[in-house]
């Protein structure tokens, strides 16, 4: 049985991203979206001169994986 589809809008760092995902998902993908932005408000009142939104993105993809790799672990 094929699992139904889901069209949804997140919003990760101010831009939209359109995604079909398995309807079962999308509450953890909310979450992750929820949780990107989160982290992106604290790494940005770090301030960085020079800091561009994307280096702010990375840092937080830094932060995530460190986190990911310590689970795995």
């Amino acid at each position: 049985m094929s699992e139904k589809k889901l069209n949804i809008k997140l919003n990760i760092a101010g831009n939209p991203y359109n995604m079909t995902i398995d309807a079962r998902n999308e509450e953890i993908y909310r979450l992750a979206a929820r949780k990107i932005n989160d982290l992106m408000a604290i790494a940005q009142q770090s301030r960085v001169d020079g800091f561009s939104v994307q280096d702010y993105l990375a840092m937080v993809a830094v932060d995530l994986m460190i986190s990911n790799i310590r689970l795995e672990r």
